[in-house]
């Protein structure tokens, strides 16, 4: 997953801060989301989430500015708000996901399916109205064509969450699709 932040910087300078919160704060954060999400798949979305937020709404200049004690603050109040958001998410989402794995049962969730039943410019659009979990998740799988194995490793997940990941990535896909009246 470090390589995934890293990525995701410019200067060297950002790429050592990054890492350095990466490894002072990785399991704190860890601990945080699971104390609010109480589920081991959902407190690593939420740290990934918080990491991201860093990354992408100006955080690490902002913690370049600050000593140990306010970095520390700050980084708890990232993850918190991404625990709790992806919380809300969740609860809303549940009753849905629930229905909608049922009737998915017998449909077929394959990459497959999707790209034969969707023509690959619209499933190429609706992947760019996923979250940016649910399109690394699905980029590293259909595009990259990575095994879940290589996926958890480059990630520094489990496998399970991969394969937990990827099925969620996919109906979420799956709707967006069918919200743009693309029928199968």
């Amino acid at each position: 997953m470090l390589n995934f932040y890293l990525a995701a910087v410019d200067t060297p300078e950002e790429k050592s801060l990054i890492s350095r919160l990466y490894s002072d704060y990785k399991h704190m954060m860890y601990k945080i989301a699971f104390a609010i999400l109480k589920n081991s798949y959902d407190a690593e979305d939420a740290v990934h989430d918080a990491f991201i937020n860093i990354i992408r709404k100006d955080g690490l200049s902002k913690i370049k500015g600050f000593d140990r004690h306010s970095e520390r603050a700050y980084i708890t109040a990232v993850v918190k708000n991404a625990a709790v958001k992806l919380y809300n998410l969740r609860k809303k989402t549940a009753a849905e996901d629930i229905d909608e794995f049922y009737s998915l049962e017998s449909g077929d969730l394959t990459e497959e399916s999707l790209f034969t039943a969707y023509d690959a410019e619209r499933v190429g659009k609706a992947l760019l109205k996923l979250s940016s979990n649910d399109y690394e998740i699905l980029f590293l799988s259909l595009v990259n064509e990575l095994t879940d194995r290589e996926i958890a490793r480059q990630l520094d997940i489990r496998e399970d969450a991969v394969r937990q990941r990827i099925h969620r990535a996919k109906l979420r896909l799956k709707k967006i699709l069918e919200k743009e009246e693309v029928r199968l």
